[in-house]
């Protein structure tokens, strides 16, 4: 819970993963986000993978929103494949039944 949070600067957004995600430059610090939390939906409501993860990604990167020193923790389907943008690198990896999540470092210099 955020509010039992003190003396952080902290916020939550919630957006359209499908539109660009450029409309976050505006929101985060002049270096970017230090934690960002994705977690797209991997199924629809037929039960339907999924491929989410990728595009988001992507833009996460392309729109510099991660700070140098930042995490970003992604959930996803843990049989979802996807390219990961060069920037990113994987800090650990866990599987929880059929979801999976990775933190990731950015590895920008």
């Amino acid at each position: 819970n955020i509010k039992h949070l003190v003396n952080l600067r902290l916020f939550v957004l919630k957006g359209d993963l499908l539109k660009p995600l450029k409309w976050l430059v505006a929101y985060a610090p002049t270096e970017g986000f230090d934690i960002i939390f994705m977690g797209p939906p991997y199924r629809d409501i037929k039960n339907n993978p999924l491929s989410f993860t990728e595009p988001v990604l992507a833009q996460i990167s392309l729109c510099n929103l991660l700070s140098k020193q930042g995490v970003l923790v992604a959930q996803h389907h843990k049989k979802e494949t996807f390219k990961v943008p060069e920037n990113l690198e994987i800090l650990k990896e866990k599987k929880y039944g059929s979801k999976k999540i990775i933190i990731y470092e950015n590895d920008s210099i």
